[in-house]
């Protein structure tokens, strides 16, 4: 028997689900988290890769067929959007195993994920995520929310950057992509988890440059993205920045990599402290209740983004 909740779903991240809308629990009698050795995709990037397929919607559920435990159900509108994603979730994720099934109107995908916890246990009840992809699917800037200096950004760059959290994919990152999709301009990123991992797996090979680290120290990884961040600006590209916290106290903007790359706790704020510091272009997407700091010279655009245009620019706005 269904058993149905109000629960308020937030988002899915890095093989963990975040409760926000409604919720539907079903009675089994226990639910186990995937086990450790399996190599599977967290929620979070099938959500990201299925927005930019076109799906409206994702849930997140148990299973017992997945070798995971656990399915990513992307809901599309079209058969074809849907056999489209399954094929890319075959050939790049390489899961060739993705049931595509008609529902009524709908069409769905199942993804076997990775989950690593479970937000909470009442005995007895299987827990129902579901993500609304909708704010992540379309292709006009205007009707996801991506501001339009974004899209002209993404648009008319000779290279695009792009950084973000190890740990949390926004969906709004997809979006950005989808855009970008549409060009050829070449893509620099990092070799983290997260959303360098994501872009990596987007683009073509031969469309992206990886900036990889070289050693094992805490200054390998500093290296690493002051090169990226040098480069790009070498390029004359733009940065888009997707740090999943606040920015450090005390980081500021410079142009000299040493003292944004300080140890101050987050590499997507140094980075973007960089990138501001040698006059990039630079967009980043926060969290509700996150700022940019005020000395750092960047304008809101609304929705969570934050724009840097050196005078030089302004054609980007």
């Amino acid at each position: 028997m269904l058993l149905s909740s109000a629960f308020r779903v937030s988002h899915c991240y890095n093989g963990c689900v975040g409760w926000a809308g409604s919720v539907l629990m079903a009675a089994i009698f226990s639910v186990f988290v995937s086990p450790a050795a399996v190599v599977a995709p967290c929620p979070s990037r099938v959500a990201l890769r299925a927005a930019s397929f076109g799906a409206s919607w994702l849930c997140v559920r148990p299973s017992g067929r997945s070798f995971s435990g656990w399915v990513a159900v992307a809901l599309f509108a079209s058969g074809s959007s849907a056999h489209a994603f399954a094929q890319f979730a075959a050939s790049r994720l390489g899961l060739p195993f993705c049931a595509v099934r008609s529902c009524g109107d709908r069409w769905s995908v199942s993804v076997p994920c990775f989950v690593s916890r479970v937000p909470f246990a009442w005995s007895g009840c299987l827990p129902f995520a579901w993500l609304p992809l909708s704010s992540c699917a379309g292709s006009s800037a205007s009707s996801v929310g991506v501001p339009a200096a974004v899209a002209s950004a993404v648009a008319s760059s000779p290279v695009l950057g792009f950084s973000g959290s190890r740990s949390v994919v926004p969906p709004v990152l997809g979006v950005v992509l989808k855009l970008a999709a549409g060009g050829s301009s070449p893509v620099f990123v990092g070799c983290a988890p997260g959303c360098d991992r994501a872009v990596v797996e987007f683009f073509p090979p031969a469309r992206v440059r990886v900036f990889s680290v070289v050693g094992a120290s805490r200054g390998a990884f500093a290296a690493r993205s002051s090169a990226f961040v040098s480069q790009l600006a070498a390029a004359g590209g733009v940065l888009f920045s997707f740090p999943s916290g606040p920015c450090p106290a005390g980081l500021l903007p410079s142009s000299v990599a040493s003292r944004c790359f300080c140890g101050a706790g987050s590499g997507s704020w140094a980075s973007l402290a960089f990138a501001v510091g040698l006059g990039v272009p630079s967009f980043v997407w926060l969290p509700a209740g996150v700022v940019v700091p005020a000395a750092w010279g960047f304008s809101s655009l609304g929705g969570g983004w934050w724009s840097f245009i050196p005078a030089t620019q302004l054609s980007f706005i």
